[in-house]
């Protein structure tokens, strides 16, 4: 669900949430190391207002056991420092990701992303709500492990 400034029309409206793993190598005094593997959460935002296309993709980049820790209802937000701008873009022109608030919640066996975007002049906000099935965290580092 996507709620625009003034609660505008949302058209064409498109959420999709992946997971994924990261590994990264790294050497010392020549040799290889192990390699460091981490976990990310992708998110693909599309939407369109009075003929505008909207587009974000960012991913973040928090520990997915701090996921599983959450006891049913438990809220918590995400630090600026875990958010990555990947793409953005306003009518396929590139453009700067809004400032972004994300909070977590669990309910039940699923995730929900509330994300509130402010753009930097203030023209606009947004408020993005998403669902995601904790199962596929859970998947995903079993996958690692």
């Amino acid at each position: 669900m996507i709620k625009f400034g003034t609660l505008k029309s949302v058209d064409k409206e498109d959420i999709k949430i992946s997971v994924a793993k990261l590994e990264s190598s790294s050497y010392k005094d020549g040799k290889k190391l192990p390699p460091i593997i981490t976990t990310e959460i992708e998110f693909e935002i599309k939407y369109s207002i009075d003929n505008d296309n909207y587009y974000y993709d960012f991913y973040i980049t928090k520990p997915f056991e701090d996921y599983l820790e959450l006891k049913n209802y438990d809220k918590i937000k995400i630090e600026e420092q875990y958010i990555h701008e990947d793409f953005t873009t306003l009518n396929d022109v590139s453009a700067s990701l809004p400032s972004l608030e994300i909070k977590v919640q669990r309910i039940n066996d699923n995730l929900i992303f509330v994300i509130d975007g402010k753009a930097f002049f203030d023209e606009y906000f947004c408020t993005i709500e998403c669902e995601y099935p904790l199962e596929k965290i859970k998947n995903t580092l079993k996958e690692i492990r």
